[in-house]
């Protein structure tokens, strides 16, 4: 979720005109690699991700990204690549 939230942030979605509609816009994951879990999440705990974008093609609305979750300030995810697609 947090790709999607971060594709559709500036500077990644083409401005909005001050008084324009919002556009409308969709992603669909298509794929995560290299999950390394390095500490047990459970229920209740405050999971914190911090999300880098690789690559971001914005004519096909391809984007992948790299990240880290953390609980209590201590890694318990890594992810090597992690792929969506907006749908325009």
């Amino acid at each position: 979720m947090i790709g999607g939230i971060i594709a559709l942030s500036p500077p990644v979605s083409p401005a909005q005109e001050e008084g324009a509609p919002t556009k409308q816009r969709l992603f669909f994951f298509t794929g995560v690699t290299g999950v390394r879990w390095k500490s047990p999440v459970t229920p209740g705990d405050v999971l914190v991700m911090e999300m880098t974008l690789k690559d971001f093609d914005d004519r096909l609305g391809f984007a992948s990204m790299t990240g880290k979750a953390y609980v209590g300030g201590k890694v318990a995810v890594t992810v090597d690549e992690f792929t969506f697609a907006l749908v325009k």
